[in-house]
């Protein structure tokens, strides 16, 4: 069992101390939670007192719209300005109202999503400019992103690609969001499917751009561990998932290092985009609420990662220069709000994957799901008081 873990329980058990209760751990897949909720709250009952649940597979807006799970606005205890959430908690903002927050836990490894990194060794290779100068500087753009691949397709023969990626989840979400886009916003009148707007086509067509020169792995099928692709030095950049790091760091032969994705035309700073994160709720119509809020509090303030870039260091990150980057993004970072609606989720995975397929277009295949999308959307309505 790693330290992290045995730290968590060791804190659980004092809080239980502290606070005279009782803390027990049951897991419940999404749908089964929901539907399982939905029934006990007619009973007049409720699942328990706290529910953490992760944004990816899960309902969040039948949570939400069914009324429960409180809403924790103005809860004094739970306290939204003065404690220390992470601005991952805004993915439980809905309806005008604040039903979860997040920290990240101790032993936690999506401390980021998706990332880039590239390979050192053939990044020096081929030549290419000092890529954490040009961070420094500003200057690691789309445009300078496209020349380094331009450089490393005239100098590998084709045996090296520019850029490899995980899936469709990562790696044009990163583009977006690096040129100040979004693909859902969360306004007053409820969450509208805005993805024609200008930087986020910009970011989309520049995708395009580097599928249709070539300077991307070509994807034809599931079966590949692209993690290992990477490993292996078969292309040069690489979309993945942050945790993999671990995976490099342990069988990689190359040196490796994490950047930011290149800044878009649109973008005045560097940034990460996340959606996979644990979310902590409290349930309606408990007998003690406040007692509850303070024990969430507490679980927060004990079991949380206090020094994030350490521990970083001893599991992922490379060197230094890494450390500087995730600094950097851990600040910056961007909430993926597309996620937060299940029913829209698998929309933008189809979507996403017929543009990186080059099937059709962004603008033509986002005007195409746009009503339906949009529809999805309306349907997510409060139906509590």
């Amino acid at each position: 069992t790693p330290n992290a873990v045995l730290e968590v329980v060791d804190s659980l058990a004092e809080i239980e101390k502290d606070y005279n209760c009782k803390i027990t751990v049951e897991e419940v897949k999404g749908r089964d939670l929901v539907a399982r909720a939905l029934t006990e709250k007619a009973a007049g009952n409720t699942l328990g007192d706290i529910l953490a649940m992760d944004i990816t597979g899960s309902q969040m807006e039948s949570l939400y719209s069914e009324n429960i799970v409180m809403d924790l606005t103005d809860n004094k205890i739970i306290d939204l300005k003065g404690n220390s959430w992470l601005p991952q908690t805004e993915f439980s903002n809905m309806f005008g109202k604040q039903f979860g927050v997040h920290f990240l836990a101790k032993g936690s490894t999506d401390v980021l999503r998706g990332v880039m990194v590239f390979n050192k060794t053939l990044a020096e290779k081929y030549g290419l400019p000092d890529i954490y100068d040009l961070v420094k500087t500003k200057k690691w753009t789309f445009e300078e992103f496209k020349k380094c691949c331009e450089t490393i397709t005239s100098k590998a023969g084709g045996e090296v690609y520019p850029i490899g990626y995980a899936h469709e989840g990562i790696f044009t979400p990163l583009f977006v969001f690096a040129n100040n886009g979004t693909y859902v916003n969360n306004t007053p009148k409820g969450y509208q499917f805005d993805p024609l707007q200008e930087n986020t086509l910009e970011a989309n067509n520049f995708v395009v751009d580097l599928l249709k020169a070539g300077y991307v792995y070509p994807h034809p099928n599931n079966d590949e561990d692209e993690d290992q692709l990477f490993m292996d030095g078969k292309y040069v950049f690489y979309c993945g998932n942050y945790s993999a790091q671990s995976k490099y760091r342990a069988n990689m032969a190359d040196e490796y290092g994490m950047i930011p994705v290149p800044m878009g035309p649109k973008a005045t700073d560097y940034c990460v985009v996340t959606y996979n994160d644990s979310i902590f709720h409290i349930f309606n119509n408990i007998e003690k609420p406040d007692e509850v809020a303070a024990v969430l509090v507490a679980i927060a303030n004990r079991c949380s990662k206090k020094n994030i870039l350490k521990d970083e260091m001893m599991t992922e990150l490379s060197d230094e220069e890494s450390a500087e980057i995730f600094e950097m993004l851990y600040a910056n970072v961007k909430c993926d709000l597309s996620r937060v609606v299940s029913t829209v989720r698998g929309k933008l995975k189809t979507t996403n994957t017929q543009i990186l397929q080059l099937e059709t277009t962004p603008a033509e295949v986002y005007e195409s799901i746009k009503p339906e999308v949009q529809g999805l959307l309306d349907q997510v309505i409060f139906k509590g008081k």
